[in-house]
């Protein structure tokens, strides 16, 4: 294990035993800080959550590619032509990640039999990605049988730099996996379309809810006005899209509310 791998996880560890309070983005901060420290130039990391009800689109979460390109790139919703994101289908639940090499160089091989992924490869490789590695991987999601998220993960620059991502790749996936894990609450929210986030007060009803606690006693407790705990239950419900306050415990519970 690298130092830089090692100084990843302790961060990660401090923040999950609640000694510092990392917000979601100064999480993936410390993931990119980690995979520039690790020599690597250019780096983009997505993921998809596939069963249950329906699928969801995939999406770029996090990235240090240049801006125009990001633009283009989640605006003409080209992930789901990614060649990176397409080599998912070839894992199982006896394969759970896949390594593999793409840049410019692969383009002229793609041209006339993928005339979906080439373009799209072409414009990474144009933005900076031009000798990379691709990694892919697969995760169960806990309390929702037959689902699975997978991840997919670009990282080099300009040519050459593909063999040393390649040398990396086992720390790549470690601090890939565990960083999915660690976000696996937001994770599961940005699958879902979920992108509102509780107050303090409405997390504090939701956890009273969670507890079986008629609203009368959750006004005791809180030190609240009945009216004002129905108005919380009602933002409750209208930010988390839950039909039920029994749904809206479920949902607290899945996105790390509780």
């Amino acid at each position: 294990m690298t130092p830089h791998l090692a100084s990843f996880l302790s961060t990660l560890f401090e923040a999950r035993a609640g000694e510092s309070k990392l917000t979601f983005e100064e999480v993936l901060d410390a993931y990119a800080a980690f995979v520039n420290a690790s020599g690597i130039e250019y780096y983009n990391f997505g993921l998809v959550e596939l069963g249950g009800a329906e699928e969801s689109a995939p999406d770029l979460f996090a990235s240090n590619m240049p801006e125009y390109w990001l633009e283009e790139y989640n605006a003409a919703g080209l992930a789901a032509d990614d060649y990176v994101a397409r080599q998912v289908e070839a894992l199982s639940e006896t394969r759970s990640y896949s390594s593999f090499g793409f840049g410019d160089w692969l383009v002229p091989q793609l041209e006339g039999q993928d005339l979906v992924s080439a373009p799209v490869l072409r414009g990474c490789a144009d933005a900076g990605l031009k000798d990379a590695v691709g990694l892919v991987g697969r995760t169960a999601v806990r309390g929702r049988e037959g689902t699975v998220q997978y991840f997919g993960l670009g990282l080099g620059g300009d040519h050459g730099s593909r063999a040393h991502a390649q040398d990396m790749s086992c720390d790549l996936l470690v601090a890939t996996f565990a960083l999915i894990e660690h976000l696996h609450p937001r994770l599961a929210m940005h699958a879902d379309r979920c992108f509102s986030s509780l107050s303090p007060r409405e997390k504090d009803v939701l956890g009273a809810l969670s507890q079986g606690l008629r609203r009368d006693r959750i006004a005791e407790r809180l030190s609240i006005a009945l009216p004002t705990v129905d108005h919380h239950c009602a933002n409750i419900r209208r930010k988390l899209d839950a039909p039920t306050l029994a749904a809206a415990v479920a949902m607290g519970y899945r996105y790390g509310f509780l």
